[in-house]
């Protein structure tokens, strides 16, 4: 049996649990930011200065998802929107930076999704070294390198653990290219933004934390090229944290340190995108069109209310 055939023959057995969380398909959003009345007749623009304006003067955003640093510190990038785009993937946020084909976007998602589905059908959310296993395993079997699967305890420094700031700060020593780490800053302001009720935010959170414990990972993706080929690397964060406090924000959660305990592993992942192409129909086939309920996009600009 070639290498081929034993990774569909993988596929083809793999057990996958696809989550039930009844969130409506309808977003109530539009990804159209162009010229656009709004309620006090005021305009927004297409304009990387007129967007950024506005959210250097507004002080309050009703409904926000939550709060932090991050948005002040750095509003969002909106001249990589044309360029770039981030989704929610189920427990996952997943940017792509650069130029890359539609095709290998969907490619990549599904792989993602595919490989969460099958962790979840091993194990529990909350099993971090059994879930992440299967994560990581399924990954291999679909054309990842995976470098290490060893977490790492995060050293809060002070008294307070605060996730975002934990999240960028262990992005950081991935070393990704510049527009990656805009884009993900991006993204992660946008989500701060969105309303508590936005699908996005209720399909992330729902897949990404019980009352006590939030598991998520933050993967972007990229292309180098070698020669005449195009090769496929993934910057990985997954983080795990527990708490004795009730998590209703994954991403914007923050207690003293003495409550919760977060554990992290980060990884650049090579991606033989030669091989997935040789399965890429037999994943769409066990994931079929549910796929759809599990992947949103996120709109790196925001119309006003």
């Amino acid at each position: 049996m070639d290498r081929i055939e034993e990774v569909e023959e993988y596929i083809s057995e793999l057990a996958i649990d696809i989550p039930s969380y009844g969130i409506p398909l309808e977003t109530g959003f539009t990804n159209n930011f162009t010229m656009k009345n709004i309620d006090n007749h005021r305009m927004l623009l297409n304009s990387v200065h007129e967007l950024n304006s506005y959210y250097e003067y507004k002080q309050e955003i009703d409904q926000f998802a939550y709060k932090g640093e991050t948005y002040q510190a750095a509003p969002p990038s909106f001249e990589l929107y044309a360029q770039n785009e981030a989704y929610v993937d189920n427990s996952s946020l997943v940017t792509f930076a650069g130029d890359m084909d539609s095709n290998l976007k969907d490619d990549m998602l599904n792989s993602m999704l595919f490989a969460q589905f099958a962790a979840g059908a091993a194990s529990k959310p909350d099993d971090l070294l059994a879930w992440h296993n299967k994560y990581w395993e399924v990954l291999q079997h679909l054309g990842c390198v995976v470098q290490n699967n060893n977490f790492s305890t995060y050293v809060t420094k002070g008294t307070t653990l605060e996730v975002e700031k934990v999240v960028l700060e262990i992005l950081g020593t991935l070393a990704l290219p510049s527009n990656a780490t805009k884009i993900i800053i991006a993204a992660l302001n946008v989500m701060k933004q969105l309303p508590a009720k936005d699908r996005r935010i209720m399909l992330f959170n729902t897949a990404s934390r019980t009352q006590s414990v939030g598991s998520f990972q933050i993967a972007n993706c990229y292309t180098t090229n070698s020669g005449s080929n195009t090769n496929i690397e993934i910057g990985l964060a997954c983080v795990h944290f527990t708490t004795t406090q009730k998590i209703q924000y994954v991403l914007g959660f923050k207690s003293q340190s003495s409550h919760a305990s977060l554990k992290y592993n980060t990884q650049k992942l090579a991606f033989n995108y030669n091989l997935f192409n040789k399965t890429r129909d037999l994943v769409r086939d066990r994931i079929g069109k549910i796929s759809v309920n599990y992947i949103d996009k996120i709109p790196l600009a925001l119309p006003l209310k």
